[in-house]
């Protein structure tokens, strides 16, 4: 019945609403909403009475809003009141804990007189919709600077911080005009940490209840006004990069899960294991760790192997505000029972936190990493804890000795003793904001709450298709600011909706960005399967930007899908005339598109410049190989298929290795190739295979339809 109206009022079928309303609150047993139901539906009555009379009624479109506005009002009351009574969610049964705790559900008294931080944060987070005198209460509570002399400024501050996070979270379970009336106040109060929570309350709502504002034209007007001002806009902006990075979840997890960490492990067997008693000198496992400080031998890895090519993609992704840490902050917090508390997500950083681990609040090192910028607050919460913990470190010998060094580290450290969190300067607004975003990421993936409904910022990605925050985001450097997150986390459905978004605004766009953009965009396009619109785009790109070698490479590869080969190696030729000499691999992506297209004379021709160039490169001399065996210059082909055999070949070159000695010598001296190429192949791989992608080849010289199904059921019975 509540879902039925709902669905009446997303279509503004307003009769059929309160039908469905009225049955609800009899079911319910809600008879003060059951009765305002019954009120709103006379009065609407009445309304469509004088209109079916033909009464003038200059106010009745007026009316009309106004009514839908208290309707939707009333089904929000009606579903919040069944959901208390009959859900499972962790907002359900904390509000139905407060019910039964005497003075625990009154918000007016919790926020008149000192109360514990989670109490004030539960019965806001769940209150139903505010009254005027409660508005005005927690109006005065973030507005007066001191009401009770047991507060401490830090504990004042923390409590102010947690009530917008709960407002934002009750806002977000129903819509409440007065909450959102209290987070914009919040937008311009003088702490900045206050300002960046309510400014991310005031969007999460927006996104959330969007159709909602225009029921408000007070609300309208306040919230255009607080988007104007040129600090809100750009927490929009920054808020709209923190959503789009929520996307560099996966990706910073596969790479540590995959690529790092089994590679850290790999090197720090380097170190070898240290004996029980050891003196183990904690600088030199840091310098053992970090493979600028090591050999090149004890570290066997090139500078651009992939796994420090990931670390670097991570340390970027960092650098835009991405949680990186969050993979580890996953694994320690389910060990922290204070995870558990929905409240404790919220609360900033304290000692004044009756949770907090005390005993760890002198440690230098503890000090040092509280003074970091960028450390949000779970981090901080989290790593007290593991600080605290470090009391009961445990492990045999060995594990004692690295407790002791560790816990000399974390308390004596000269580097960790030169800062402290009170001589840390305070962070910026953007900072501030930065940092809530982090926190909230973690609530909305990790916390009990996440079992109560999608997260608002996988609902909202995109919010430039918002009407309130639009304005706010449609400015170029927003806009393409965002768009090249969305392209790093390889979201290209939104990074294509965000570069055509800034190409719209092309007034003071330089060329060079522009034609850049356009290449992104042509990106794009590409990446979402529509070749002909990205070709397109790229030739645009062109035509601002003259010959550019990745534009260029991407035209070859849009040639190459579509067997335009011919068309490919002469865009791979215009690559290499833009690069540098030692880079062949133009030469050889254009040497092989010849190959394609059945031309291996001007396919040699690029291939012997570049061995010439870069001498002994595998794929180059695959391709020489091939080649040459097209133009059936066997010895040619037999010395290079030899030199690829001699070091790590791939099953294509076996294969075709065979055929050669097939075709110039025997059958036999090739079985031995071709068994070697189905080790070499994917798994399940039928011999049959060997033969089909080069039948007509095989057929051109001499072989017949018949050996070729003869040498695979040769294979297939393992006759030697």
């Amino acid at each position: 019945m509540i879902s039925d109206a709902q669905k009446a009022l997303a279509q503004s079928r307003l009769s059929s609403a309160l039908a469905s309303l009225a049955e609800a609150a009899n079911v319910l047993g809600d008879w003060e909403t059951g009765r305002a139901v019954s009120e709103l539906r006379n009065a609407y009555s009445a309304l469509l009475n004088y209109m079916s009379l033909g009464v003038a009624d200059p106010d009745r479109h007026n009316l009309y809003h106004s009514f839908l506005r208290t309707a939707a009002d009333l089904c929000d009351d009606l579903s919040r009141a069944d959901s208390v009574r009959h859900a499972d969610t962790a907002y359900a049964r904390t509000r139905r804990t407060l019910q039964a705790l005497p003075g625990r559900s009154d918000l007016m008294q919790l926020y008149s007189a000192p109360a514990p931080l989670r109490d004030r944060f539960d019965v806001l987070w769940t209150s139903p919709r505010l009254t005027a005198a409660e508005q005005d209460t927690l109006q005065n509570f973030f507005t007066a600077p001191t009401l009770f002399k047991e507060e401490t400024p830090a504990g004042r501050e923390a409590q102010r911080l947690m009530a917008a996070g709960a407002l934002t979270l009750a806002l977000l379970s129903m819509f409440d005009v007065r909450k959102l009336y209290l987070l914009l106040d919040g937008c311009s109060s003088p702490s900045a940490p206050l300002r960046a929570r309510c400014i991310v309350g005031v969007t999460l709502a927006v996104l959330q209840h969007s159709n909602r504002i225009a029921d408000y034209p007070d609300a309208a007007a306040r919230l255009a006004e607080l988007l104007s001002r040129e600090e809100c806009a750009a927490a929009v902006c920054e808020i709209q990069q923190q959503a789009l990075l929520t996307l560099a979840t996966p990706h910073i997890e596969k790479s540590l899960r995959e690529d790092i960490l089994p590679e850290v492990m790999r090197q720090a067997k380097n170190m070898g294991t240290p004996k029980a008693g050891d003196n183990i000198d904690i600088d030199e496992i840091a310098r053992q760790l970090d493979p600028e400080g090591q050999d090149a031998a004890v570290w066997n890895v090139e500078a651009d192997a992939p796994w420090r090519r990931k670390i670097q993609e991570i340390q970027k992704f960092a650098e835009q505000g991405a949680d990186v840490f969050l993979p580890t902050f996953k694994q320690l917090m389910q060990r922290m029972p204070f995870f558990n508390v929905v409240a404790n997500w919220f609360c900033p950083f304290t000692a004044e936190h009756p949770d907090f681990p005390a005993r760890s609040a002198n440690s230098s090192f503890v000090q040092a990493f509280m003074a970091q910028p960028m450390a949000c607050e779970t981090d901080k919460f989290a790593f007290c804890f593991i600080a605290d913990s470090f009391s009961s470190f445990t492990g045999g010998a060995t594990g004692a000795a690295l407790g002791e060094q560790l816990k000399k580290m974390l308390e004596e450290n000269d580097f960790a003793a030169r800062f402290n969190a009170a001589d840390a300067p305070p962070r910026s607004f953007l900072e501030e904001l930065r940092v809530y975003m982090k926190d909230l990421r973690r609530f909305f993936s990790l916390s009990p709450y996440r079992r109560d409904g999608a997260s608002p910022l996988h609902q909202h990605l995109l919010m430039t298709d918002n009407q309130w925050l639009a304005p706010a985001l449609q400015r170029p450097d927003a806009l393409i600011a965002a768009a090249d997150i969305a392209m790093h986390v390889q979201s290209f459905a939104n990074a294509y909706r965000l570069y055509s978004d800034y190409l719209c605004h092309t007034t003071g766009i330089e060329p060079q960005a522009h034609a850049e953009a356009l290449q992104k965009l042509g990106y794009c396009r590409e990446q979402l399967g529509e070749l002909v619109d990205a070709e397109e785009v790229y030739n645009k790109a062109l035509l601002l930007c003259g010959d550019n070698s990745w534009v260029l490479a991407r035209l070859a590869k849009l040639h190459s899908r579509r067997a335009d080969y011919v068309g490919a190696a002469e865009l791979y030729d215009r690559v290499a005339q833009l690069t540098e000499e030692t880079d062949t691999t133009p030469l050889v992506r254009a040497a092989e598109c010849y190959l394609l297209a059945a031309m291996p004379e001007e396919a040699r021709q690029r291939l012997f410049k570049a061995d010439y160039l870069k001498p002994e490169q595998p794929r180059t001399r695959r391709a020489l190989a091939w080649s040459s065996l097209l133009m059936e210059k066997y010895e040619d082909a037999e010395r290079l298929y030899s030199w690829l055999l001699e070091r790590q070949p791939t099953a294509a070159d076996c294969q075709n290795a065979a055929h050669l000695a097939w075709i110039t010598r025997s059958l036999p001296e090739a079985l031995p190739l071709y068994r070697r190429a189905l080790q070499l192949s994917e798994a399940g791989t039928p011999p049959a295979a060997l033969f089909r992608a080069d039948r007509s080849f095989l057929l051109s010289h001499g072989l017949k339809e018949e050996d070729l199904q003869l040498a695979a059921d040769l294979l297939e019975a393992n006759i030697p």
